[in-house]
């Protein structure tokens, strides 16, 4: 007993979601090594409200967004 044709052109392909953790990827960085992270990965607006998270917990980053068009630039202090 199989699948008929119409069943077939019915049935969809899941989509699946990609979730980043941008505090996990934040506190992966190396201390005191300039990060480029492109927007299309991790939004700029993202970055910021982890470092704000972060910086409550302790750590210590450096955003740069000045004069770039599609990356911010990310430096953990501590």
């Amino acid at each position: 007993m199989g699948i008929t044709k119409e069943k077939q052109k019915r049935i969809t392909s899941a989509s699946l979601i990609k979730r980043v953790d941008v505090q996990a990827t934040l506190l992966s960085l190396k201390i005191g090594v300039p990060t480029s992270i492109k927007n299309r990965e991790i939004k700029a607006c993202s970055l910021r409200s982890a470092n704000r998270i972060l910086k409550a917990k302790g750590y210590s980053f450096i955003l740069s967004e000045a004069g770039r068009i599609d990356d911010v630039i990310v430096t953990r202090l501590k």
